[in-house]
């Protein structure tokens, strides 16, 4: 009976001992690691972003570029060489607006770009472009067609109407183009054109019905005779 007593008693102070180091344990976890209050948990975050006068002083925020690309800059576009080859030509969108700008650089300085003047934009910009063995240039801008000489004059040639195009240059140095129909040579020295080749679309001719009474076949005697008297005419003229 006393062997039973004091197993109880081991036994419950053995339990005592346990609940009292496993409560330490949750003290000491609480201690370590606090718990957040729920209105923590639930703040949000929000970016510090510049306001608008920061923008003036020359610094860019965030919220500025992803509102408007154009605080980042505008891209050259449409990059390529003017007419003679000695700059570097490319366009940047007006700022604010759907238009752009050409721009022009020397090969030596890249980086330090000028607006081209809206006048001299055919010195520039071309569509077609074509040289000539002695360094002459000919080149088409929107609807005209200029000679560039190796003297740096640049001459109009060519504006409206049935628009050249197909440009290429002769053996014999005469520029040829296609207007309309036709192919065309051009002497660059005076401005003479001749027509080389032309073309027509027409439906085939039809066969000359027989003559259905006297009269019908006194009109195709007389048709035929007229014929025959204009092509002596010629030839005679053509003898002389």
């Amino acid at each position: 009976m006393k062997k039973y007593s004091s197993l109880v008693i081991a036994a419950s102070v053995a339990f005592a001992l346990g609940g009292c180091a496993s409560t330490t344990n949750d003290i000491a976890a609480k201690a370590a690691f606090p718990s957040l209050p729920a209105a923590t948990v639930q703040q949000t975050v929000t970016p510090d972003v510049a306001s608008q006068s920061d923008a003036e002083t020359g610094e860019i925020t965030l919220k500025q570029i992803m509102s408007d690309p154009q605080w980042i800059g505008a891209l050259p576009t449409s990059m390529g060489w003017s007419v003679d080859g000695g700059k570097i030509v490319f366009e940047r969108e007006k700022q604010n607006s759907a238009l752009k700008d050409v721009y022009i650089a020397e090969l030596s300085n890249p980086a330090r770009a000028v607006k081209a003047p809206l006048s001299d934009l055919h010195k520039y910009r071309f569509d077609e472009r074509v040289v000539r063995d002695d360094g002459v240039i000919a080149y088409s801008f929107e609807d005209s067609v200029y000679v560039q000489f190796t003297n740096g004059e640049t001459v109009h040639l060519a504006r409206g109407g049935n628009a050249l195009s197909t440009l290429s240059f002769m053996t014999d140095g005469r520029l040829m183009a296609l207007s309309g129909n036709k192919f065309i040579a051009i002497d660059l020295s005076n401005g003479t054109r001749e027509e080389l080749l032309s073309w027509a679309f027409k439906d085939a001719p039809e066969a000359v019905e027989p003559a259905k009474d006297y009269i019908a076949k006194q009109q195709q005697s007389l048709v035929e005779y007229i014929k025959l008297q204009r092509k002596n005419r010629q030839d005679k003229d053509k003898a002389h």
